[in-house]
């Protein structure tokens, strides 16, 4: 009888192991997990910035620009899929068979001192840049202005929707963006499960299809 009772656990222990699981917080869209994610864009403001509005629910990628150097730019959805992951380093890093890990990072755009330039650019990027738990979007570090709030924005310049972030205020020209991280399978783990043969990646919150959300009911 014993035995009967604790197989019946662990088949019912292993079904629902195999089930997707959702977390649900009150106020916030259901998110599920995963090691692998894409980055999708979500205009937060398409009142103000009616014309962001075409490049809502957009891809990131990479757009190269250099040795080593790429700047973080969207496409259209049916643009191919550029996979990331959470880095050992509290960064994030495109899942790749290259070599050397690219990774997104940020720094001074010497044209415009408000904002900061958002590349995907060889090394480990830039450390505190991750995905959130309770909304699966992409958090930067805490500013040295505590009283700062930052965020993201979709520029377009040289006939590209560039990605920056503004530590203190939307600039001229841009819309403020969140980038939403879309649930995928990581493509390039080795037969140890790591990337680059020495990267573990982090499981993080996503959503399953990010672009069916109504972020008005939240």
């Amino acid at each position: 009888m014993l035995s009967a009772i604790l197989a019946s656990t662990l088949a019912l222990a292993a079904t629902t192991s195999a089930s997707p699981i959702l977390s649900k917080r009150a106020g916030v869209p259901p998110t599920s997990s995963s090691t692998g994610f894409s980055l999708v864009a979500n205009v937060t403001d398409q009142i103000n910035y009616p014309w962001a509005s075409d490049v809502n629910n957009w891809k990131v990628s990479g757009s190269h620009v250099g040795a080593g150097q790429s700047r973080m730019i969207l496409q259209p959805s049916a643009a191919p899929t550029t996979i990331f992951y959470q880095n050992g380093t509290e960064g994030i890093t495109r899942d790749s068979s290259n070599d050397y890990p690219f990774s997104i990072a940020l720094g001074p755009l010497y044209s415009d001192p408000t904002v900061q330039y958002v590349g995907i650019n060889v090394g480990e990027g830039t450390k505190g840049v991750s995905v959130g738990s309770v909304v699966a979007k992409v958090d930067v570090g805490a500013p040295t202005d505590p009283t700062a709030q930052g965020t993201f924005v979709v520029c377009l310049e040289d006939q590209q929707y560039q990605i920056r972030y503004a530590p203190t205020a939307v600039p001229e020209g841009c819309a403020p963006v969140s980038l939403v991280a879309k649930c995928e399978a990581l493509e390039n783990l080795d037969e140890s499960g790591l990337e680059y043969h020495r990267d573990t990646p982090a499981a993080v919150s996503c959503y399953e299809n990010p672009g069916s959300i109504v972020w008005s009911d939240y």
